[in-house]
């Protein structure tokens, strides 16, 4: 795996720094490797995130909190993973080593970033983040009753 992830990275590179993307956002997109969230120490895990910065932990969070169109709490992401990686390598990954980077992650952004909301829900990025791209900063009330967010 690490192979791969290398290659990506240096691909990502070769066409990405051309067309004006950052190196950090470069770095931050490749944050999805498992071989990176494999540590003997809870030192070794915090060193890597801290290495990787702040815009890689928010990316990474925020990828693996999405399960389909649904954000997710931490805990609630674990569980869906546990319940739908079924492989052997999957199940030793996520039963030992994928909630305590996450739960690392966590702890990062809240020193780092304390204004950062972590219990964001989908209500909330629907209001905040879908419905002013798609019908603006002041629709009618009609608008907003008839696409107000609706779970399910």
């Amino acid at each position: 795996m690490g192979n791969i992830d290398h290659s990506l990275e240096e691909e990502m590179t070769r066409r990405g720094l051309p067309m004006g993307y950052p190196r950090r956002a470069v770095r931050a997109a490749l944050n999805t490797g498992r071989t990176d969230r494999r540590f003997d120490s809870e030192a070794d895990r915090r060193l890597s995130i801290e290495q990787k910065g702040l815009i890689a932990a928010v990316v990474g969070l925020a990828d693996t909190r999405t399960i389909g169109p649904h954000f997710r709490s931490l805990a609630e992401a674990h569980q869906e993973y546990l319940r739908n990686k079924t492989d052997p390598e999957s199940m030793i990954f996520f039963a030992r080593d994928w909630l305590p980077y996450y739960q690392a992650i966590e702890t990062y952004l809240k020193a780092h970033a304390p204004g950062l909301s972590l219990d964001i829900t989908d209500a909330e990025i629907y209001a905040e983040a879908v419905f002013p791209e798609v019908f603006g900063s002041e629709p009618s009330a009609v608008i907003r009753e008839r696409y107000a967010y609706r779970p399910g």
